[in-house]
């Protein structure tokens, strides 16, 4: 699994934080593996993504040959390649919840559901006469619900065991981006809405 010690483009396990232990403050140093510059070509998910497969494409070859390991393995150094593929567990240690009053595209009213990440922030725009409903499939055990939209499309809340999973895209099976909210963050999103008196 990949954490704040593996290369965000190649997966290397380097034994440094390339972008420091809050995971914000790059090192400017190269991967000695795929040759990414942190805090360059790593600093979006789209630049992960674009030099992810320029080194895939380019034979997955080693930047600095005299630091490759001798029984280095890519298939176990692929597992560790998760951060370009825009589905991004949070946590209550690693994100703040905000609301704000807000409108759809058509002028109704709604509530602004924001999630400050280091590496992003979404921005989830919910009719207000959709809260109570959102607030009602947070607190069950349903499966799905289809609320609100984000990047201009629209959202599929998604319960996976305790996590509840917010898709943005097409449909719940052909999404663009995924967000992950754990318990702590589903109370939170609650607690950020009930106390916001927006609805």
């Amino acid at each position: 699994m990949l954490n704040n010690s593996n290369c965000r483009v190649c997966g290397y396990a380097l034994g440094f934080a390339p972008w420091g232990e809050n995971n914000s403050d790059p090192t400017w140093e190269i991967c000695p593996c795929c040759g990414t510059e942190f805090g360059y070509e790593d600093s979006t998910i789209a630049g992960v993504q674009q030099a992810r497969q320029r080194w895939i494409e380019g034979g997955a070859r080693w930047f600095d040959n005299k630091a490759k390991p001798a029984n280095w393995d890519i298939n176990l150094q692929l597992k560790n390649m998760h951060w370009g593929e825009l589905d991004v567990k949070m946590d209550s240690k690693n994100v703040e919840i905000s609301t704000d009053s807000a409108f759809m595209r058509d002028g109704e009213n709604a509530v602004l559901i924001k999630y400050s990440h280091p590496i992003f922030e979404a921005n989830i725009f919910i009719p207000t006469g959709m809260i109570e409903q959102l607030i009602t499939f947070l607190q069950s055990n349903l499966e799905y619900v289809k609320i609100g939209t984000s990047c201009s499309n629209d959202i599929y809340w998604s319960r996976e065991g305790e996590d509840v999973y917010i898709l943005v895209g097409a449909d719940r099976e052909a999404w663009d981006i995924c967000l992950v909210l754990t318990p702590d963050l589903i109370s939170k999103t609650i607690a950020g809405i009930k106390m916001s008196g927006l609805y």
